[in-house]
């Protein structure tokens, strides 16, 4: 005979898992314990499999609620425990290979709990006082329901976040690896980079807002756009990083009452780097990731073309595609990490390299115009024939590290450095080239260069003991350059061929951020509450703007800016 009774628990991570931070899952279960006043909790025949099979275990000291977590994520197996059953509880962590139950004792170690395995399924409880242990059957553990708790894959944080929001995996980015950096935005719904194959930035549209800031685009938590007029197409927002170190991309549609979400309308875009555990396996506490590809259909850039409108220095598009092997397009990286209970490190460096591209040789390569009143090219390079300005050639590199100590406390320091040189399409000037009869020509270009620095800091205090203190600060600074001739194009009138030679655009960056999580039980639910600070400090500048009687006219921005905001975000 049983007795029923309902608990209604809230069970809170704070950790790595899958790039998911700080979530709750507040579940309401009934359970049926057993009715008397003595409880002996005895072992069911668990499932052979449960009990035979064995594998790598890599779980260090820490809460025990906390490692019960990654053990259920790690194993698939379901947990029921009530919170108050492992509070203050902490665990001596367990590594090697192991049977399930094996691993579920090491952990339990030490806390006076009882286990009962039925099936896939483990309930945990306090051993009952005064319980007399002369009574249980031989065979039994001794170890202390009522929670079901379970891993959570980020992909679906879409169908448990309120708001619009998605994720974009690691295993999404390299399950067809991206030759730039806006084919990671294809599956992302309502998510457009809009001019993906202009030169090796990324411009973010969501739901048809971009540019000026309306997009917030950000690495690892930090503001990383430059601006640039182009001419009749309006300004880009260009975001640069290496799509081989991304570890994940956060998308948040619509205003965001975060951090980061300051001065940003249309949406906020997270695209987080590669950390330790994004590498290690199960079991190891070092690794060293090496990758690399060929591509076939570039080619390296032609020489550059130095007038246009005269035939005898006008560059035309090739037909000749390279093949697999010739070096035109390859990309390499090497990443290694290493992580202790106290401590983690990872390093990396990339290298990737393509040349311009060919178009498909399928399809018409004409229509006909009612403007014109003519056949007008679709294109104006062709069917087959290589496509000027989208060649690159980049470099870059990352440092990251944490340490954490005592209740809670953790600090973690990164260094981020990108440099790309590419070419770089002009496409306000595109929509004129008609034809062979047309005044303009398609041209390669001098190729554009840009240069990103990145250093970040971030500090941590969540006490396990305390629901009311969820504390990260954030502190970072960026440095963004670019060289690059379309820019000059619309810089106070400088035209190809016209000094000066280019023009350098940056925007130098300084921000901050201090948030704290908090949760209070109330007889309705869990209140979660958000409160936070943020402060973003930018100085733009140009340094190639033509003079003309005496006034400068450059185009893009040149001054300093502040952004600041203090935001609450509660749920219940």
């Amino acid at each position: 005979m049983t007795n029923r009774r309902a608990a209604a628990t809230t069970i809170k991570q704070s950790g790595k898992q899958n790039s998911v931070k700080n979530y709750r899952i507040t579940t309401l279960m009934t359970a049926r314990l057993l009715a008397s006043s003595l409880i002996a909790v005895s072992v069911v025949p668990a499932l052979p499999a449960f009990a035979q099979e064995r594998i790598g275990f890599n779980i260090s000291a820490q809460p025990l609620s906390s490692a019960l977590l990654q053990y259920a994520n790690h194993t698939g197996t379901q947990l029921v425990f009530h919170a108050d059953t492992v509070r203050g509880l902490r665990s001596q962590g367990v590594k090697g290979t192991l049977a399930r139950e094996e691993a579920l004792i090491s952990l339990m170690s030490g806390t006076d709990l009882e286990y009962r395995i039925s099936g896939n399924t483990i309930t945990i409880n306090k051993r009952a006082a005064g319980s007399d242990t002369q009574n249980i059957p031989a065979g039994t553990t001794m170890l202390a329901p009522i929670v079901i708790t379970s891993g959570t894959n980020p992909q679906e944080t879409v169908y448990t976040t309120p708001g619009s929001v998605s994720h974009i995996s690691a295993e999404d980015i390299q399950r067809l690896p991206p030759t730039s950096l806006g084919d990671i935005f294809k599956s992302a719904p309502g998510v457009i980079a809009a001019g993906g194959r202009i030169g090796s930035s990324a411009d973010v549209n969501i739901r048809g807002l971009q540019g000026q800031n309306r997009v917030n685009v950000m690495v690892d938590g930090t503001r990383q756009s430059n601006h640039t007029y182009r001419g009749y197409r309006g300004s880009r927002t260009e975001v640069y990083v290496d799509p081989d170190f991304l570890g994940g991309v956060d998308i948040a549609k619509g205003p965001v009452a975060t951090a980061g979400g300051v001065g940003a309308m249309g949406g906020v875009v997270n695209m987080r780097t590669l950390e330790a555990s994004d590498i290690l396996k199960d079991g190891k506490n070092y690794a060293l990731r090496i990758k690399g590809g060929l591509g076939s259909n570039t080619t390296s850039p032609p020489p550059t073309s130095k007038s246009i409108g005269k035939e005898d220095k006008i560059t035309y598009p090739r037909v000749s595609r390279s093949g697999m092997f010739d070096g035109d397009s390859w990309s390499g990286n090497i990443v290694g990490a290493y992580a202790n209970e106290d401590y983690e490190f990872i390093a990396g460096v990339s290298r990737r390299q393509t040349g311009n591209y060919f178009a498909g040789k399928k399809g018409k390569d004409s229509y006909y115009s009612p403007i014109y009143k003519a056949e007008t090219a679709l294109s104006p390079f062709g069917p087959g024939k290589e496509v000027f300005n989208t060649s690159q050639d980049m470099t870059s590199a990352l440092v990251k590290g944490k340490t954490s100590w005592g209740d809670g406390h953790s600090l973690a320091l990164g260094y981020i450095y990108y440099e790309n040189e590419y070419g770089e399409m002009d496409e306000n000037f595109l929509p004129y080239i008609r034809g062979a009869n047309s005044p303009y020509r398609v041209a390669q270009h001098d190729l554009s260069n840009t240069q990103t620095h990145t250093v970040k800091s971030t500090y941590e205090y969540k006490p396990e003991e305390n629901d009311l203190i969820g504390l990260t600060a954030n502190l970072w600074y960026t440095d963004i350059s670019s060289e690059s001739n379309v820019i000059r194009a619309y810089s106070g009138g400088a035209s190809y061929g016209m000094a000066p030679k280019s023009v350098a655009t940056g925007i130098r960056t300084i921000g901050g951020d201090v948030t704290n999580n908090s949760s209070i039980e109330t007889t309705i639910g869990t209140l979660s509450l958000r409160n936070g600070i943020e402060y973003v400090r930018e100085n733009a500048k140009e340094d190639g703007g033509t003079s003309l009687s005496g006034t400068y006219l450059g185009a893009n921005p040149n001054g300093k800016r502040t952004l600041a905001s203090i935001y609450n975000h509660t749920s219940l």
